[in-house]
């Protein structure tokens, strides 16, 4: 926010090394575009195997982690005259040292604490967790907890997600012992976190692991959950409180009638309009959605609608805006989709 730039990264599809690097956006809100200026390196010829992306909101910087064999890393960008740079290799910092090997690495910021946190699984040791902080240069590294004791399967980036109104970092997995979804909510303090006892996020023993995203939505105050069934593949979300170092749920609502790709499921808070937006793909097309309150009410196929100033949708055409049609009674073609 502090630059005004969007930070993508993956590995290099043009080089041999697959190491990391990192790429700046300036999005083009009137043309609907993003323009990029480049790649730029963040692990110099090192094999980046899985990496996730934070913004470190009290230091105005970006936070990049990754494995790297049995190590997990980090470094600290900063984007100056909108152009990224990073203290390679002086500013790369160990969170994981172990023998075994790493997967799923997800990130996210904790602004209460000033803290960068990162979930992952450790193979024979489970879902591990550990926090950071920024300081000349570099991100130091507290312990790791490792608060379920069985093994996790999280999407690549996007699982966790930090409750603002809660002051609390909720991580999301499967127990892939188990098939259950489940949900620890974590305390931050410095280089110190410490997480409560596993809840269970779906009455379903059949969450597929890589599909889970979360995102906090500061309208409901609520952390909204999108995964995907493992049996039949489709889109679920589900809301969830948090109180205290513990879950409530809602009742999970299916989105789909089709198999939804579960590495295209991803969620994220849009403050403009208020609303968490769901994205995903299905067999054939590309679908999103917006989470609103409310009860839900089945909509009509075939029938076109609208969205009000307030968010609402509406099959009343004066004064509102024509958003798509309904294909069934969960599901809406947009405008411009295919």
């Amino acid at each position: 926010t502090a630059a005004d730039k969007i930070v993508s990264v993956t590995t290099d599809p043009a080089g041999s090394f697959y190491n990391g690097v990192a790429n700046v956006g300036t999005v083009n809100a009137a043309a609907n575009t993003i323009s990029y200026t480049g790649t730029v390196s963040y692990s110099g010829t090192a094999t980046v195997q899985g990496q996730d992306i934070t913004y470190d909101s009290t230091n105005e910087k970006v936070v990049i982690c990754w494995n790297r064999f049995n190590y997990g890393e980090s470094i600290v960008g900063t984007i100056t005259a909108g152009v990224i740079s990073f203290p390679y290799p002086s500013g790369v910092t160990q969170w994981e040292t172990s023998t075994s090997s790493l997967s799923y690495i997800n990130n996210t910021f904790d602004s209460s604490a000033g803290s960068t946190v990162v979930a992952y699984q450790l193979s024979g040791t489970g879902l591990s967790i550990v926090a950071g902080q920024f300081s000349s240069g570099s991100v130091t590294w507290g312990s790791k907890i490792t608060p379920a004791g069985s093994n996790a399967a999280m999407s690549e980036g996007g699982s966790i997600c930090f409750d603002s109104q809660n002051n609390k970092v909720v991580v999301p997995y499967e127990n892939s012992n188990t098939g259950e979804g489940k949900v620890v909510v974590c305390t931050v303090s410095g280089t110190t976190v410490t997480a409560g006892s596993p809840v269970n996020f779906s009455p379903e023993a059949k969450v597929f692991g890589p599909s889970i995203n979360s995102t906090f939505d500061s309208t409901l105050n609520k952390v909204i959950i999108a995964y995907i069934h493992d049996d039949d593949s489709y889109l679920r979300i589900v809301s969830g409180t948090v109180s205290g170092t513990t879950m409530t749920f809602d009742t999970p609502i299916v989105v789909t009638s089709v198999g939804v790709t579960a590495s295209s499921v991803s969620i994220a808070y849009d403050s403009n309009a208020n609303r968490s937006l769901v994205g995903y793909k299905g067999s054939t097309t590309f679908g999103a959605v917006y989470v609103t309150s409310g009860t839900q009410n089945p909509l009509t196929i075939d029938a076109t609608y609208y969205v009000q100033g307030n968010g609402n949708i509406t099959r009343t055409a004066t004064g509102n805006t024509k958003i798509g049609k309904a294909i069934s009674t969960t599901q809406l073609i947009l405008n411009g989709a295919s």
